[in-house]
């Protein structure tokens, strides 16, 4: 009949939801209570088209064995209520009859299925959940081992804090810093973790399990306390499930924990993971206070035996430590200048640009080298190279630090290159470059005037014959000879150059024809 097609229908669409249903819940999708009580409706049509509940047996155990595998205890103890609901309400509307003897064997069955396989899901789940902690904390212990300063260490910290719970959707992590009375949540990830970053914890208001984890070495989990300190330490509203705190070890003392802090209970084992984590954490902590005591030894060697000189300058430019090679480059004993102002050593010419180099260092780390002249011990002049860093921000230091280095034997050998670029390295004459340079400006100032120039091309006849019968030595004692003799015919403002060999220029400047044939016949008179 029409309606026994319609009712195998429906039977084979309820079927094939069903079938659905246990595909999405292997894919970790969850359905609602309202699907739950479908199921059981799907159950009960599949079942009367069948005309026999018996046969679809298979069925029930599958659904109860795959639901049984997912989901807490609560949840699976309604849904096979349900599905044992549709079953056995089958069975009172198919004809056929069951024996009660039968009805309990299925209901026995059903419970210890349903037991059995959702016992064995939740020690799955639990085991595979103890392997993922094992390894974010030999993640978080690897990244820790390469953490050089106190901040990777505690950014390694919150993130694998964070990944042993991630999964409670509500959880979130804090790193909190201080001393025995009061801390700071510097870090914070997670729920709303905005909310608390930067928040102070007074210990002595918080629950006693809590404050006596703050100050030990040892993790605890605190649930169902007081909420209202704790919703202040965690920020949690309306309420607090359950609170982890993970002390670590900060230069020997338990001064920073892990604070985990979620609206429902925490997973089991995350109270194991958390510990070893900061067992790790306080390992690396220890391991970065002894490179800084290395450092801070390797740094004080380095600033006594560096030959620049090492300043630090209080905000007004007055010396407040010098370092011992202060002695050696200017000649002052370190304390003899403690207390000056950094303007009494500088030359009146630069102190404009040291206030101008302090004003650009003053917001920025640091500003960019200048060159200055220093007084020396002795009252002569040095050149010296200056750095200035703006430390202001660290506790340690407090103000300004000025790296001075004795250039003078830089700058001598920069005048030296300059000089040898453009000059004849045998006559100390201007060379062609620097002659064809001074004969471009003079030309251009000529243009601008009425002033006129004039170029003298000189070469020295026979000159290889001294070379080949008297040699090289004898030819560039030649050749100097003829430039001291060019020096000596010419003013101030000309020029003589060697252009190579034995060629030579001569520029004369503000000179008509009748002047630079004087100073050309006094040249041919001094050769």
């Amino acid at each position: 009949s029409d309606a026994d097609r319609w009712l195998r229908a429906a039977a084979l669409c309820s079927l094939a939801w069903v079938a659905l249903r246990r595909i999405r819940e292997y894919r970790g999708l969850r359905g609602h209570l309202v699907e739950e009580a479908f199921e059981g409706v799907a159950i009960v049509l599949i079942a009367v088209a069948a005309g026999n509940p018996i046969e679809i047996l298979g069925i029930v155990y599958a659904s109860l064995l795959f639901r049984s595998m997912y989901g807490g205890r609560t949840d699976v103890a309604i849904a096979a209520t349900i599905l044992l609901g549709g079953y056995f309400t089958s069975l009172f509307l198919t004809p056929v009859e069951v024996e009660a003897s039968t009805i309990a064997n299925h209901l026995v069955g059903f419970v210890l299925i349903t037991t059995m396989t959702h016992t064995m899901a939740v020690a799955q789940l639990s085991h595979d959940e103890s392997l993922e902690r094992t390894r974010e904390i030999m993640r978080a212990g690897a990244a820790l081992v390469s953490a050089t300063d106190r901040e990777a260490v505690y950014d390694v910290a919150l993130h694998a804090a964070y990944a042993l719970c991630r999964q409670q959707a509500d959880v979130r992590v804090s790193v909190a810093l201080g001393d025995a009375h009061r801390r700071v949540l510097e870090l914070s990830m997670g729920h709303e973790a905005d909310a608390v970053r930067g928040r102070e914890l007074v210990i002595d208001e918080l629950p006693v399990p809590i404050r006596d984890a703050l100050r030990d070495t040892e993790t605890v989990e605190v649930a169902n306390s007081d909420p209202r300190p704790i919703r202040r330490a965690t920020g949690f509203v309306p309420k607090v499930g359950s609170v982890i705190v993970a002390p670590f070890l900060i230069d020997g003392e338990p001064n920073g924990a892990l604070i985990v802090a979620s609206n429902s209970r925490q997973r089991p084992g995350l109270k194991e993971g958390l510990s070893s984590l900061a067992s790790q954490i306080s390992l690396a902590l220890e391991a970065v206070a002894i490179i800084e005591r290395r450092s801070e030894q390797r740094f004080r060697s380095l600033v006594q035996n560096a030959s620049d000189v090492i300043s630090i300058l209080e905000h007004d430019g007055t010396l407040r430590y010098l370092s011992p090679s202060v002695e050696r480059v200017f000649g002052y004993q370190p304390e003899a200048l403690v207390g000056r102002n950094v303007d009494e050593l500088a030359h009146p010419e630069d102190l404009l640009q040291i206030r101008a180099h302090l004003q650009d260092s003053a917001g920025a780390g640091g500003g960019r080298p200048v060159e200055l002249r220093a007084r020396r011990a002795d009252g002569s002049w040095l050149s010296c190279e200056v750095h200035l860093t703006n430390l202001s921000h660290d506790p340690s230091i407090r103000g300004w630090v000025l790296t001075s280095r004795d250039i003078t034997e830089r700058k001598a050998l920069e005048e030296q290159l300059a000089h040898q670029a453009f000059h004849d390295s045998l006559t100390g004459l201007a060379n062609r470059a620097l002659f064809s340079d001074r004969v471009d400006h003079a030309l251009m100032r000529s243009a601008r005037s009425t002033v006129s120039l004039a170029v003298l091309f000189i070469d020295l006849d026979k000159f290889k014959n001294v070379n080949d019968t008297l040699g090289h030595g004898a030819g560039d004692e030649l050749l100097e000879g003829v430039a001291g003799r060019l020096r000596s015919a010419l003013r101030a403002p000309d020029t003589a150059a060697r252009l190579g060999g034995d060629e030579f220029a001569v520029l004369l400047e503000d000179v008509d024809e009748r002047a630079a044939c004087n100073i050309s016949a006094r040249i041919l008179h001094v050769l």
